[in-house]
């Protein structure tokens, strides 16, 4: 499969694909820093226990479905879907 079907632009002088994965950890970190800003917007406080479930997975350690996972059993869904 070529990399413009992955949607992985070739970088030049990129040894071993480290700045496609640098590029990858920047792109997932700005959506960490935007989903915190958008819950503060919103009122709500993301937890220091989400954010670093988040970077984890957004490292390749974790998991996306693991941070979910880890909300419910951290909060209980009856919890989250409590009706305010």
């Amino acid at each position: 499969m070529a990399f413009c079907e992955l949607g992985i632009a070739r970088i030049p002088g990129d040894k071993g694909g480290r700045m496609r994965g640098k590029l990858r950890t920047d792109r997932n970190e700005r959506a960490i820093r935007a989903a915190v800003a958008q819950n503060a917007l919103e009122g709500l406080r993301t937890p220091q226990t989400v954010i670093d479930d988040m970077r984890r997975a957004g490292g390749g350690e974790i998991k996306p479905e693991m941070v979910l996972k880890n909300i419910y059993r951290r909060c209980g869904r009856e919890t989250l879907l409590k009706p305010r």
